[in-house]
């Protein structure tokens, strides 16, 4: 099996995260919580994002990207 690449491994954190923060909210989401979602250390996956509000900056993007993408389809 083929070793995933960057942007897949930052994807799969993303929809982990996103998961995690629709569920518990961005104050009781914990970057531990999201390190064993994607079984990352949290220093691995510091190594991806710098912090839990960049993480949650990406997800809210990717869902604004989907969004739009879905828009454009109509």
């Amino acid at each position: 099996m083929p070793k995933p690449t960057r942007s897949q491994i930052d994807a799969e954190i993303i929809d982990r995260a996103a998961g995690l923060f629709a569920k518990h909210g961005f104050d009781h989401t914990s970057l531990q919580q999201i390190a064993d979602a994607v079984n990352y250390s949290k220093a691995g996956l510091l190594h991806h994002f710098p912090s839990k509000q960049a993480i949650y900056d990406a997800a809210l993007q990717t869902c604004r990207d989907q969004a739009q993408a879905l828009l454009d389809a109509v």
